[in-house]
């Protein structure tokens, strides 16, 4: 009995796009199968790619190059990078060509942080993300104390791939005073330091619902530092307390679903597994 590929069925097709409502950062359009096929795939034949007619395809294969740090498609990345009409593959290339060509790229990538145009920084700063060099912090950090929103939302979402202590007072003042408060969340969520969970908690009672809900989401994604001792562990036992008391009062209180629903798999997420039936049950709710 022959069955259809998951990708066909009417189900996961609105299980993808409940998904991409709730999360703004998730792609209904990934293909792992995709990539695997390209990991197979030999020097020239993933150079090749770089001319696919899928775009995604070739983000995908100019990505993997560049993990590889493979120096002879250094040229074609330069021209995909330059000339690609897909935004997405001229950013996968820029990211290629740095992690190929090293600290000298890097250090062009990081003048555009300083450019007029908001555009070009956000670029940028999504792009030095992505490259994942602790030497950039400092940089992005300068280029934060902006008003532009579309470059503070970029930054913040760098600063929080990059994963950097060092920008924790930075994004815990943007959430305090209301500047990409989604942004600044998520990105303390992902560095993951315990003096950041105060600020979280707090940001639960912010009048933007996605502030509360990318808030709720941070506090999830915090973990228990290894090798914590005496007072620090007992500090962590205690903001995991009060960690979980504000998502349960978010949980039962907050008017927003969306913000319901991330602090269930966030209360999942810290061991509170009574939250996957609210999970569960919130999913199955009309919006």
């Amino acid at each position: 009995m022959s069955t259809k590929p998951i990708e066909q069925d009417p189900q996961y097709q609105n299980l993808l796009e409940k998904l991409a409502q709730l999360d703004p950062s998730f792609d209904p359009q990934l293909q792992p199968s995709r990539y695997l096929q390209n990991q197979r795939s030999s020097e020239q034949e993933l150079i090749a790619n770089l001319q696919h007619n899928d775009p995604l395809m070739r983000a995908d294969t100019a990505e993997l190059l560049g993990q590889r740090q493979i120096k002879s498609a250094l040229k074609p990345l330069k021209e995909l990078a330059e000339k690609d009409p897909d935004g997405s593959v001229r950013q996968a290339a820029s990211v290629a060509v740095i992690r190929i060509g090293g600290d000298p790229l890097l250090a062009e990538i990081a003048k555009n942080l300083r450019h007029e145009d908001p555009e070009v920084v956000a670029h940028a700063a999504v792009t030095l993300g992505k490259v994942g060099d602790p030497k950039i912090v400092p940089n992005l950090l300068a280029a934060f104390q902006t008003e532009e929103p579309l470059v503070g939302s970029a930054i913040a979402w760098a600063l929080g791939r990059l994963g950097d202590p060092r920008a924790i007072s930075w994004l815990a003042a943007a959430l305090e005073n209301g500047f990409v408060p989604a942004n600044a969340a998520e990105a303390l969520g992902r560095i993951g330091d315990i003096e950041a969970i105060p600020i979280l908690t707090r940001t639960l009672q912010h009048p933007n619902d996605d502030a509360r809900a990318y808030a709720a989401r941070a506090l999830g994604l915090m973990k228990e530092p290894p090798g914590l001792k005496g007072v620090r562990a007992q500090t962590w036992l205690q903001r995991k307390e009060e960690m979980i008391e504000a998502l349960r009062q978010a949980l039962e209180e907050d008017p927003s679903r969306k913000v319901r629903i991330f602090a269930s798999i966030a209360l999942f997420e810290l061991g509170v597994k009574q939250a996957g039936k609210h999970f569960l049950q919130l999913l199955k709710d009309n919006p």
